[in-house]
């Protein structure tokens, strides 16, 4: 899977424009790693790709999310952070438990993978705003 650290300058150049605003609640492409904070917690992923969630504290547990949708990992030598790879288009929510029985909500959106059809298109038609989402199977 291609990172920014084995693309070329200029390639990393391109696909960080190309990421849309809102892959995370931070700035998108600039870090795979997304921290809690108080409130809320909105965390976007494209199909196939991972991000770390990084918590403060010591992660003690982490529940209620559909594992049909992403898979959550233990991250070795770090306690702080769990690894979420995004199996399938939808959206779910993680409860992470941290070492003083506080608990957060990270909604996590996992994005269908359309951006070599929103590139294509962009290129034909470079005066118009274009944004390509897939839902459920469907692009629109």
């Amino acid at each position: 899977m291609p990172t920014l650290k084995n693309m070329t300058p200029l390639a990393a150049a391109v696909a960080l424009a190309l990421m849309p605003q809102c892959l995370s609640a931070q700035l998108p492409g600039v870090s795979p790693i997304y921290r809690i904070h108080p409130g809320d917690n909105y965390l976007a992923i494209f199909e196939r790709f991972t991000s770390i969630i990084e918590h403060s504290s010591m992660i003690r547990s982490v529940l209620d999310f559909d594992a049909e949708v992403i898979r959550v990992e233990v991250v070795q030598g770090r306690p702080q952070q769990v690894r979420v790879f995004a199996l399938k288009p939808g959206v779910t929510t993680v409860t992470i438990g941290d070492e003083f029985d506080e608990y957060f909500k990270v909604e996590v959106h996992v994005q269908g993978d359309v951006r070599h059809l929103e590139t294509y298109i962009k290129r034909l038609y470079p005066d118009n705003d274009v944004h390509v989402e897939e839902v459920k199977g469907a692009v629109r």
